[in-house]
């Protein structure tokens, strides 16, 4: 399980999930090289202007390809991680290409999916196979820049990868993943892509409760979600201000939904959001400034982030107050950030002066407290702090 904390969304997210899926790329390389790599006087038919990268400097379609040990170095990193050319020779690295040979194991004859990118061009044999070329005079290296199969025997498999470089960065990223792991890797990816969707009450303001029920929630945007998610509804518990759970908004002030929805595949994604109840009053006076436009009184000292003259600002003062209302209206009409605006001024224990980071600590301490609510955990005991050690010396100037 994954905690995901929104500060900029004041929301909580929690993702339910698989294990990290298995990347059979080795971890252990022996890097070769490097070679020479010089412009070519005409470039090929295929547009390749350097001489080294289709110069077989070792036996590229051997499985196990002779190497001269002097030239040799063995480079560990998580497999996944990029074997960096650059940081093995850390000087006169412009126009070379080097290798990295390393092994993977496999259960079964299998194809397996590559993730592949590197700076500059490169070739990828498997057991003396090219599996992959690619040439670009440059790019940089990126983990997906590139897609393609590799066929996998039972037992030890051997990677050779090739690269070349002009100048500047070098090296490459080579991930391995069976269909299983690929489909459990984009499971993640959806799952943090659906972590940022937002989920709003359905048929009304964003996250403004003006009624005498809770509303039902739904995916903003749905219909772009729907071949992701589950057609099931969501469970919804609702949590008022001293997050305890009730069943209807009977008072002004902060209210949090804790959700549980599904994905297509069965998997659960929670989610704690903030909510405020508003009485007719309150919130008339906002549509009315979201509609007209009016309402925010700008300084009449210009903003130093305004890109205009003081005269121009003057002039300009009027319209970008009536953008500015429009605005910060639809903010908290439409936003969990408006809801815990309004909770904030509706509570009778806020401090008298509000001050920038106040209205994300609220709003995080109070789902906190409902999580820690749903999760039966009950409140937190903070101790007064004590002093661990003596204070350490003061350093002034000539004292060292």
């Amino acid at each position: 399980m994954s905690l995901m904390l929104c500060v900029a969304g004041l929301c909580l997210a929690a993702v339910v999930g698989q294990a990290a899926p298995k990347n059979y790329a080795p971890s252990q390389w022996t890097v070769v090289g490097p070679y020479p790599n010089e412009a070519l006087a005409l470039a090929t038919a295929e547009g390749v202007t350097r001489a080294g990268f289709d110069q077989a400097f070792l036996d590229e379609e051997s499985r196990a390809p002779k190497i001269d040990p002097s030239m040799s170095k063995s480079v560990a990193v998580e497999p996944g991680a990029m074997v960096d050319f650059a940081a093995v020779y850390t000087s006169d690295t412009g126009n070379k290409v080097a290798y990295a040979l390393g092994t993977f194991e496999s259960d079964r004859d299998q194809t397996l999916q590559a993730l592949f990118g590197s700076d500059d061009a490169a070739k990828v044999f498997v057991n003396g196979q090219l599996v992959h070329r690619i040439w670009t005079p440059g790019r940089g290296a990126e983990p997906e820049s590139d897609r393609f199969a590799v066929p996998a025997v039972k037992g030890t498999n051997k990677v050779l990868v090739k690269v070349d470089n002009a100048s500047g960065g070098w090296g490459f990223y080579l991930s391995l993943f069976d269909a299983e792991g690929l489909k459990a890797r984009e499971w993640k990816r959806l799952a943090r892509d659906l972590g940022d969707r937002e989920i709003v009450q359905q048929g009304g303001p964003g996250y403004l409760l003006t009624g005498t029920a809770f509303p039902g929630l739904v995916w903003r945007d749905a219909p772009l979600i729907d071949p992701l998610v589950s057609s099931d509804p969501f469970v919804v518990r609702w949590f008022d201000a001293d997050a305890n759970e009730v069943k209807s908004p009977e008072k002004p002030g902060a209210y949090a939904a804790y959700v549980e929805a599904k994905t297509a595949d069965g998997k659960t994604i929670r989610r704690y959001l903030p909510f405020c109840k508003v009485a007719p009053e309150t919130i008339d006076p906002i549509w009315v400034m979201r509609m007209t436009g009016q309402g925010l009184n700008l300084a009449a000292r210009k903003p130093a982030v305004f890109p205009a003259s003081d005269a121009e600002w003057n002039a300009s003062r009027d319209a970008v107050a009536q953008f500015s209302s429009s605005a910060f209206s639809q903010n908290l009409l439409d936003t969990p950030q408006g809801a815990v605006l309004l909770a904030y001024l509706q509570d009778p224990n806020k401090p008298k002066k509000l001050r920038p980071m106040d209205l994300s600590i609220y709003s995080m301490e109070y789902l906190l407290k409902v999580r820690r609510k749903v999760q039966g955990l009950g409140p937190v005991a903070f101790r007064t702090p004590s002093k661990a050690a003596r204070p350490a010396p003061t350093l002034r100037a000539g004292s060292l």
